[in-house]
């Protein structure tokens, strides 16, 4: 794409590699307002590429069940982006949730965000509003929640392992499933916890800090926490549990 180049009302129809090896994006520059998918496709940046609107308004999505593969070291922006069910796969660099105009709000609810870790490569899901993703396939790549008063929802868990980064919030949806062994090792933030189910013979680890207002803990399988903390007023831990530390105000009730 050249500079101040953009792709409006973009349909995807074959298995193309959409690329932006040159620097920077802007409103008009190296910019895909609208992305509509009839097949996967790939997005390969080196630098700065993304979804912005006209003065960052909304920009539309249409994965149509389809996967969008990120590849390259750089970035791609999705501003104020409402996506529908499909696949983001992140393989190298990162894709970045933003919202530059407090009017025009992001929407992820039914897709799907794979990140990945290749040979050490990860792929990283930078998210910096507070928003809620259909799901995550944690397959050894990073999300980053950035602010401390933002929270990234996740509805599905699905995967084996990931690192969650920045000082915000990642909370795991009430009432979701684990369905596999899976490991999260929480480098910055918190992972908050309400009810979860681990599914018999399998084991959710999480290294670090996990905050829960009210945590119901239930399945045959275990949960092992590093360090349980906030202000905790009921705690139920059915089964297989085991809390390294315990900080702040907390309660512990095993049933």
């Amino acid at each position: 794409v050249k500079d101040a180049a953009t792709l409006k009302d973009t349909t995807i129809t074959t298995n193309p590699v959409i690329k932006n090896s040159t620097s920077g994006v802007g409103l008009e520059a190296r910019s895909l307002p609208v992305l509509d998918l009839n097949g996967n496709i790939t997005i390969h940046s080196e630098s700065q590429f993304g979804m912005i609107g006209s003065g960052y308004s909304s920009t539309d999505l249409n994965l149509n069940g389809y996967t969008l593969t990120k590849t390259g070291a750089g970035n791609f922006h999705m501003s104020s982006t409402v996506a529908d069910k499909g696949t983001i796969r992140i393989e190298e660099g990162r894709v970045q949730i933003i919202e530059r105009n407090a009017n025009n709000k992001s929407d992820f609810t039914t897709t799907s965000f794979e990140v990945c870790n290749n040979s050490g490569v990860k792929g990283t899901l930078e998210v910096d509003v507070t928003c809620a993703l259909g799901e995550l396939v944690a397959n050894g790549g990073t999300v980053e929640v950035n602010g401390a008063t933002r929270v990234a929802t996740v509805n599905k868990l699905t995967g084996s392992a990931f690192d969650k980064q920045g000082d915000g919030s990642l909370a795991l949806a009430s009432g979701i499933q684990i369905a596999d062994d899976m490991d999260i090792t929480v480098g910055g933030g918190s992972i908050t916890l309400a009810a979860i189910e681990v599914a018999e013979g399998k084991t959710l680890n999480i290294a670090g800090a996990v905050v829960a207002e009210g945590l119901t803990k239930t399945g045959a399988g275990a949960l092992t926490i590093d360090a349980l903390s906030g202000s905790i007023s009921y705690v139920s831990l059915t089964n297989n549990a085991t809390i390294e530390s315990l900080t702040g105000a907390t309660t512990l009730d095993f049933i």
